[in-house]
């Protein structure tokens, strides 16, 4: 009986996801996960990068953060650089 509803169940929303309406809804709104899923690696990553050392072999990555609008946003506003700086002043 469970079976039954289930693939009754399966059936109508299958027929539903075939609507027009419900295709556009979520190729939205899986670009904008994907969108949201990239913003938040990009943060993480630089974020993670405060970690680095701040000597001459990992100028060019701070140079490119600094010139870089969006990674300077990304880097100053950055909850985990804050905290990977406190770490790393003994805060």
């Amino acid at each position: 009986l469970i079976k039954l509803a289930v693939s009754a169940a399966a059936r109508i929303l299958c027929g539903v996801a075939r609507l027009p309406i419900i295709k556009q809804a979520d190729g939205a709104l899986g670009a904008f996960a994907g969108f949201f899923g990239g913003v938040i690696i990009c943060y993480i990553l630089i974020g993670l990068s405060a970690a680095l050392p701040q000597n001459s072999a990992y100028s060019a990555i701070f140079s490119a953060i600094d010139k870089s609008y969006l990674s300077a946003l990304f880097y100053n506003t950055n909850f985990l650089t804050d905290a990977i700086s406190g770490i790393r002043e003994g805060n």
